[in-house]
């Protein structure tokens, strides 16, 4: 039997209201990137999932056990691979399979992934060191290069300036060789922390060699007539990496009793740190380099002096994975230029190195120099207390009630996790005064907007608290009540879920009516 229409009406009315009435989801991650509002814990985009920063730790410079902490950055920059290339490279240009990166534009690389492959280098531009960070592995089958440049060789003419090879990754330049007009230039220096090499005055003398750390302060001496120049010097300062200065430059040798120009002297080796999630593999193919520039030679059987040699630099790989080396580090020391019949130019120091995975079991083989650490220490997740806030959650209701949260994390024994809440009226408050245990809130009528924030205490260095996905449920109810006993009892109407259904309600008015107009009545 065919109940009135106003009857039919009310019960679909009923069933739409009721069956959206509960159970509305908010997910505030994965993915995460847009929603932190502030973090201490690392966003990883590769595992979509919030771990504790890294650091070095146990390493011994020679002064006991210290801590260092390192940062594989956010994955900004996305994936490096032969894809992507030319978005990195300077004006695009990848002719003859280099990459030319500017470290000025690029003083941090943060990616996701780094696959240099077969066949193409690295050669960097600017001023600051090559950084590359990585959210997962680093795989090295081509050639990264910031060694320094080799000085110019000596020309016939003393009145023709030799000049001096050029620095890249913070290495610094050599010293352009002497003429009638100048006497051989000094090597640059880092910003006082090493020296370059001194250039030599007069005639018939040589360039010194400019070192890596000359913790003396004052730069390694010229030669005097058949003198070489002094080598740079290493006293064992800053092994550990604090300041990321390049080596400093060979200086210029002097010009000739013959009349020909001094040579000019190389730069110093930059600096290169790789930092990595994942494995650091460099294949027999690849190499990273930042060696010192040699010094350029005199001409044969001329008296002038050879350019002094530009210091090695320096290169750190930290990996939180395994550090396989099968091809080369190298960040050697730089060779002086010939004198001719005058005097040689001098040789530089060695650079440094500091090379460590998780667990230090590897050969470091085809590393050189090899480290001056006492103990390079090993590489693990921070422990501590750290916190992650989240922007604010729009509920699209004007009073939601909170029900349940879900966190997916993995808490080792020993470490431990809470869920904070503020509901507010306003999407852009600072909730850092208000925050209360997400528990505090169940099954009592909200504000429209949800902020969130996680605190975690994390206490292993190898068993991290991993934060994988965050979801609150909430009823998403407005303020006005329905008498629905017939199917739900006294509940308020759905606050969003149900208003795409209540806009088939004339719909399902028409269909009854003309249902009810047609069909027989029976009594």
């Amino acid at each position: 039997m065919i109940q009135s229409p106003l009857r039919v009406i009310f019960y679909i009315f009923n069933f739409l209201m009721c069956s959206q009435a509960y159970g509305a989801t908010g997910v505030i991650g994965p993915p995460f990137g847009s929603s932190i509002s502030n973090s201490t814990f690392i966003y990883n985009r590769v595992e979509n999932n919030l771990h504790p920063p890294l650091k070095v730790f146990n390493y011994d410079n020679g002064a006991g056990l210290e801590e260092f902490n390192v940062d594989i950055g956010d994955g900004t920059h996305g994936v490096f691979d032969v894809t992507t290339y030319a978005q990195f490279s300077v004006n695009n240009d990848i002719t003859g399979q280099i990459i030319v990166i500017d470290t000025d534009v690029y003083p941090e690389l943060k990616f996701t992934n780094f696959i240099l492959s077969a066949g193409w280098s690295i050669q960097p531009v600017g001023s600051n060191p090559l950084i590359i960070r990585s959210q997962s592995g680093v795989e090295i089958f081509g050639i990264i290069d910031c060694s320094g440049e080799r000085g110019g060789d000596s020309n016939p003419s003393d009145l023709v300036e030799t000049i001096a090879g050029q620095g890249r990754c913070s290495g610094r330049s050599g010293g352009n060789g002497g003429t009638q007009a100048q006497d051989g230039q000094a090597g640059v220096n880092s910003a006082g922390i090493v020296t370059g090499g001194g250039g030599a005055t007069g005639i018939d003398s040589g360039g010194g060699g400019g070192g890596a750390f000359n913790g003396s302060g004052l730069p390694a001496l010229p030669g005097n007539g058949a003198t070489a120049g002094a080598a740079g010097v290493i006293d064992g300062t800053d092994l550990d990496f604090t300041n990321l200065f390049g080596a400093s430059g060979g200086g210029g040798g002097s010009r000739g009793s013959d009349n020909t120009s001094g040579a000019a002297g190389g730069a110093g080796g930059g600096v290169v740190l790789i930092i990595a999630k994942g494995d650091v593999t460099i294949y027999a193919t690849g190499s990273v380099l930042s060696s010192g520039g040699d010094g350029g030679d005199q001409l044969a059987l001329s008296d002038g002096g050879g350019g002094g040699a530009g210091g090695g630099g320096s290169i750190a790989v930290f990996s939180a994975g395994n550090v396989t080396v099968a091809g080369n580090i190298s960040a050697v020391a730089g060779i002086g230029g010939s004198g001719g019949t005058g005097a040689e130019g001098g040789n530089s120091a060695e650079g440094r190195t500091w090379v460590t995975d998780f667990d230090q079991v590897f050969v470091p083989v085809n590393i050189n120099p090899g480290t001056l650490l006492i103990d390079r220490g090993f590489i693990k997740y921070q422990t501590g207390n750290f916190v992650v806030a989240f922007n604010s959650i729009d509920t699209l209701t004007t009073g939601p009630t909170y029900l349940s949260h879900t966190i997916n994390r993995t808490t080792p024994p020993g470490s431990s996790d809470l869920l904070e809440f503020v509901f507010d009226t306003e999407p852009n408050i600072d909730p850092s005064a208000s925050w209360a245990n997400a528990n505090t809130f169940i099954n009592i009528k909200q504000k429209r907007y949800l902020y969130s924030q996680v605190t975690v205490t994390s206490t292993d260095v190898s068993l991290p608290v991993i934060l994988n996905s965050v979801s609150v449920v909430y009823d998403p109810n407005q303020g006005t009540d329905f008498d629905l006993v017939s199917a739900c009892g006294v509940t308020t109407s759905s606050g969003g879920g149900s208003s795409g259904l209540l806009l088939l309600l004339p719909i399902f008015c028409l269909m009854v009516f003309r249902v009810y107009q047609f069909a027989p009545i029976n009594n």
